[in-house]
């Protein structure tokens, strides 16, 4: 009965396993550092480029958020996809405000209802100027969204 209570703790405390793990971990956080700096580096490169030129050249556009011209519709679609998942936090934040759980949540509500809302809302615009292949800045954007939402 001890030997096998010794060869289930040992199984458990494996060493080499436990240091292969660690070696895989590392090695995949080094892989999505490295990813992740080459995008930072893609959107600060043309950070102070005029929002004019970005209208003129669809392609300045395309380098700074690090895409390419075929790598279009998959970003879209993945884009959509982002609009649903920001959605949730925001219907949840409507519910607790509708139903009025109490100061506490309402004060948690009201952050997470904005977020959800300027995370949809910039999203829609980044999948709009992908479909159009035109930019535009985003203070255009919503300046037009609110004279049509005023008009209703």
């Amino acid at each position: 009965m001890f030997k096998r209570l010794k060869k289930a703790v040992q199984w458990v405390f494996d060493i080499n396993a436990l240091e292969k793990d660690i070696d895989d971990a590392r090695s995949h956080l080094q892989g999505a550092k490295a990813n992740f700096r080459s995008r930072l580096d893609n959107l600060r490169r043309d950070r102070d480029v005029p929002q004019e030129a970005l209208a003129e050249d669809f392609q300045r556009v395309l380098i700074a958020w690090g895409m390419q011209e075929g790598d279009i519709p998959h970003v879209i679609n993945t884009m959509y996809l982002r609009v649903a998942v920001m959605l949730v936090p925001g219907v949840l934040g409507c519910i607790v405000l509708w139903q009025g759980y109490g100061v506490i949540a309402m004060l948690s509500a009201v952050p997470l209802f904005l977020v959800s809302v300027m995370g949809v809302l910039t999203t829609l615009w980044r999948i709009s100027i992908l479909r159009h292949r035109q930019f535009y800045p985003f203070n255009s954007t919503l300046t037009r969204f609110m004279a049509a939402f005023a008009k209703r």
